[in-house]
């Protein structure tokens, strides 16, 4: 039964997240002007934003193997900003893009094609040390004290050991994945957890 409510509440935040940006992103339209590039969008109420190209520094690729196979990509563009937290306008949400529409949106921005990096530098094991920490080993020994001391049944350590086993796949795909390069002038960040991340700065 625990199982299932899981996967019951995991279909609902899944459908709740996609209603959400049907809403949000409804007929959106791009517009590419030689220096800017126009975005319009929303259901409930329409929104327009106007990227400057010039002042376009961070392009980030959002996807997970869901959305890769239905060739969909999110991406985040950040403008420079002196304030970026406040200036709302300094960073868009694009989503639903498919692959191609990426690269051009990519190469109208900044007028080169989207770089495929060559990785000069792999992430040092000591990266996982905090994430083991606080999300395998501090639970693992609250849960068994709790356990020993009968506040929960035997049986929540068969829990803790299945989360611990996702723990550690989801921690190697985000240890070997995780690569940093520098191209044509751009250093490009790039991981995937479940969501596979690129991040490429100007």
């Amino acid at each position: 039964k625990v199982f299932v409510l899981i996967a019951v509440l995991f279909v609902v935040a899944i459908g709740i997240n996609a209603v959400k940006n049907i809403i949000t992103y409804f007929q959106m339209q791009i517009k590419l002007d030689k220096e800017t590039t126009s975005i319009t969008y929303g259901l409930l109420s329409r929104r327009q934003t106007i990227l400057q190209n010039d002042r376009t520094q961070i392009f980030t690729i959002n996807s997970n193997p869901i959305q890769r196979m239905l060739d969909v990509f999110k991406l985040d563009i950040t403008q420079t900003s002196s304030d970026i937290d406040a200036d709302k306008k300094a960073k868009i949400t694009v989503a639903g893009a498919n692959k191609m529409q990426v690269g051009q949106l990519f190469q109208h921005i900044y007028n080169v094609p989207l770089p495929e990096g060559i990785t000069y530098l792999k992430a040092n094991f000591r990266m996982l040390f905090l994430p083991s920490l606080f999300f395998g080993l501090l639970p693992s020994i609250i849960l068994s004290l709790l356990v020993y001391y009968q506040v929960l049944p035997v049986i929540s350590l068969w829990f803790m050991g299945g989360f611990l086993l996702v723990l550690m796949v989801l921690l190697s795909r985000y240890y070997k994945s995780y690569e940093l390069s520098i191209i044509d002038g751009f250093i490009i960040k790039k991981y995937n957890l479940w969501k596979e991340k690129t991040q490429i700065i100007n």
